[in-house]
């Protein structure tokens, strides 16, 4: 216990803990202490796949006087524990999830953020934040609150009216600490609807009025026919006698090719017979 160790003599004074951290200690004096409480002394946060540590003063050293172990252990822990994420590689505490696997233009997205391990969960982690970045739309902040009936989980709602790739991103701490950190991150596609897919049984009222509305001579006339009466379409055609011819005449007294052609003939004929002194 922090009560068992000797006391210090120096410390750096911050206004409050940010938010999201647990805080471990406080200031015991209670002439040290602001509209906030006492002190913060120790403190910790996560900050992207990582952890952060505050030890706000610098009298650890006197620990050793009661045991070795007992300033060893202290910063070796801490060293582990916040070491221990790039030690997995860079793997996030928690891992983010949706409802479904996709979505269609209007529907509600859930968004589950879940701790594997509940005790890389902070006390202080009262909620969670993030964006989606949306097709032709600026991104849209989300605040993830705890799930209800799940103390290892946070979740939001949001709609989404555009299809297309989803992107999200989430952190834990400050709102604005998207620029600093990396975040978690979820793509999940919105999708339009496919109506022979969704609806695959037969639309009576829609194929009768699609078949009035293109009622015209030659066809049947704006009925439907079933499977069953199939024998029947071949008569249901209107079909009738042609009553009128359709003449396209052109007259040739304006067609200049072929009276060049006629007078060019005529000119062979007459240069023949000079040849031929037929005149």
């Amino acid at each position: 216990m922090l009560s068992a160790l000797p006391g210090m003599f120096w410390h750096y004074p911050v206004t409050r803990a940010k938010a999201g951290a647990t805080v471990l200690a406080r200031h015991a004096d209670p002439r040290m202490r602001n509209e906030y409480g006492n002190h913060v002394l120790l403190a910790t946060q996560l900050v992207g796949p990582g952890r952060s540590f505050f030890v706000g003063f610098d009298s650890t050293y006197r620990w050793r006087y009661l045991d070795e172990q007992t300033f060893d252990g202290f910063w070796a822990r801490m060293i582990d524990r916040a070491g221990r994420s790039k030690q997995l590689g860079g793997r996030y505490p928690y891992s983010l999830s949706t409802d479904r696997a996709s979505y269609r233009p209007g529907s509600q997205v859930t968004l589950i953020a879940r701790f594997e391990n509940p005790n890389d969960k902070d006390a202080g982690l009262d909620q969670m934040h993030g964006e989606v970045e949306m097709p032709d739309a600026p991104p849209l902040a989300i605040t993830l609150a705890p799930r209800k009936a799940d103390a290892t989980a946070f979740e939001a709602t949001f709609p989404v009216s555009k299809a297309g790739p989803h992107f999200v991103k989430v952190w834990a701490g400050d709102p604005d600490a998207k620029q600093m950190i990396r975040a978690a991150t979820l793509e999940f596609p919105v999708e339009l609807p496919n109506l022979e897919y969704d609806q695959p049984t037969l639309n009576l009222a829609a194929l009768q009025g699609l078949t009035a509305a293109a009622d015209r001579p030659g066809s049947t006339g704006g009925a439907v026919f079933s499977l069953d009466e199939i024998d029947q379409i071949p008569g249901a055609f209107k079909i009738k006698r042609i009553a009128r011819v359709l003449e396209d005449s052109k007259p040739i007294f304006n067609a200049p090719v072929l009276f060049g052609f006629i007078l060019l003939c005529l000119f062979v004929e007459w240069v023949l017979r000079k040849k031929c002194r037929l005149i």
